[in-house]
């Protein structure tokens, strides 16, 4: 399957999302600071970073584009309370997919594991 990235600041959910993702058959590597993730990003190289923290957005923005320097090929889904917000502002901007994010998939949170486990698929179907 894919090697995920987690970015989770909730340990608690972070084990419950690892877990999830790792009985789909996914290769996750879970992180609860997003600090260490450009780093992990550019030596593991994930299929798919998932990134759910509570933040500012320019603060998430930076780290968002140091993943995606060190980790081109990287999907990124923004796991976010605001997510339709973010994504309807994306579009109004006419940024497909919210390219100024950098993102590749907003997800609403509180979210099922179902709508995680289809986005990721869709996003690594052409690999």
């Amino acid at each position: 399957m894919s090697r995920v990235l987690l970015i989770e600041d909730s340990l608690p959910l972070s084990r419950i999302i690892d877990w999830i993702l790792t009985e789909a058959g996914h290769e996750v590597t879970a992180v609860t600071t997003p600090e260490e993730s450009p780093g992990l990003a550019g030596r593991q190289q994930p299929h798919v970073v998932v990134f759910n923290t509570g933040m500012p957005e320019t603060e998430k923005l930076s780290y968002v584009d140091d993943i995606r320097r060190a980790a081109p090929h990287a999907r990124i889904i923004d796991l976010a309370p605001d997510a339709a917000r973010r994504r309807l502002r994306a579009e109004a901007r006419g940024e497909a997919g919210g390219c100024a994010w950098q993102v590749d998939c907003f997800l609403a949170v509180p979210f099922h594991a179902d709508d995680l486990l289809k986005a990721i698929d869709e996003l690594t179907v052409e690999e």
